[in-house]
């Protein structure tokens, strides 16, 4: 039997919130953690942390975000088991809430208690339309949203559209403070002997001396052209 991991708790979670008519996102990386799910209705921020079992952990990670005052509701989310009983009503006067996985079904088991939340809109602020799909909530090993990763990919699909943009335009094309158009040359230290971070395009300086970004592929096929 397979091991159940946190993406399988989190994904009847995120439809149980999307069902309740919240706007739903996941993994969503911010300075004060990176909550599994982010779920926003009428303006009032609900915060949700899933765990395979319900544990100690998962019960602190639900009293911080409560004590952040980031969010109006405050949720944790497990499976059930014959030992929630006790769980359930020691959670109850907490004003966290708990949500229960039953045969692959979420379960309203402790209602959240809405709170006063002062600094939710440092938690809307991070929200981005990229981190409602962009990885499953409870996803371990990272691959979530993040600005760099949306400008990264703004400038990658500029210069496949236009290849042999200058550095200048490709930082105006990804219209953000990692890419600053007033210092466009600072984007060519990301272009090292490896090209880890930005592996899908190579500079190459045209006859007046100016930096221009091309996809390795058309590159490589334009250098076998002029050689031919």
């Amino acid at each position: 039997m397979r091991r159940m991991k946190e993406t399988d708790v989190a994904a009847p979670v995120v439809a149980w919130f999307k069902v309740s008519g919240y706007e739903v996102y996941q993994e969503v990386a911010n300075g004060w953690g990176r909550p599994d799910i982010v779920a926003v209705k009428d303006g009032k921020v609900a915060i949700c942390e899933v765990k395979t079992s319900l544990s100690w952990a998962l019960l602190e990670q639900g009293q911080r975000w409560k004590m952040s005052k980031m969010c109006h509701y405050s949720w944790i989310a497990s499976p059930w088991m014959k030992q929630c009983d006790c769980a359930a009503w020691l959670l109850r006067p907490t004003g966290i809430g708990w949500l229960a996985l039953l045969n692959g079904r979420v379960e309203h088991n402790v209602p959240a208690l809405i709170q006063e939340a002062p600094y939710a809109d440092r938690m809307l602020e991070r929200l981005r339309e990229q981190q409602k799909d962009f990885c499953l909530a409870g996803k371990a090993g990272g691959g979530y949203y993040t600005d760099w990763k949306g400008a990264r990919a703004a400038v990658v699909a500029a210069v496949l559209v236009k290849p042999g943009m200058t550095v200048k335009e490709a930082a105006a094309a990804a219209n953000h403070c990692y890419f600053n158009t007033s210092s466009p040359y600072n984007i060519l230290k990301w272009f090292g002997p490896s090209k880890d971070l930005l592996p899908e395009l190579f500079p190459r300086k045209d006859e007046k001396g100016r930096w221009r970004l091309y996809p390795v592929g058309w590159v490589e096929l334009t250098m076998e052209i002029k050689v031919e």
